[in-house]
């Protein structure tokens, strides 16, 4: 799944998260895109980018400086999540229905944003 929408939200947080002076380490930097993927979401980029447009550039660099600790701390060293750090995947979270089985946008579900 990639982030590189009409949205510019990957490039967004990098950005963002730079401005905060986060990615300076390669194990940051290894660690960012799963934390765009697994961690943010298209969700919580859109959100971000809600932000921005509300708040300054301060708060929101803050923000996802603090999300990006959370999210180095809750994979606790590890190349990234497994299937089961998210609460969405039945077989880890069996409160879901069966049949659960939530909306990921790709690049697809937004035709007006292809070049």
């Amino acid at each position: 799944m990639s982030h590189t929408n009409c949205l510019g939200g990957a490039r967004y947080v990098k950005q963002q998260l730079l401005i905060a002076g986060r990615l300076k380490d390669s194990n940051e930097r290894a660690r960012f895109k799963r934390f765009i993927t697994y961690y943010l979401t298209p969700d919580g980029t859109f959100l971000v980018k809600m932000f921005s447009k509300n708040t300054s550039t301060i708060f929101v660099s803050d923000l996802l400086s603090k999300m990006f600790d959370m999210y180095m701390e809750k994979s606790n060293g590890n190349a990234g999540f497994d299937k089961c750090d998210t609460d969405l995947n039945y077989e880890c979270n069996p409160t879901l229905p069966p049949n659960y089985m939530p909306f990921i946008a790709t690049p697809d579900s937004f035709p007006e944003c292809k070049n």
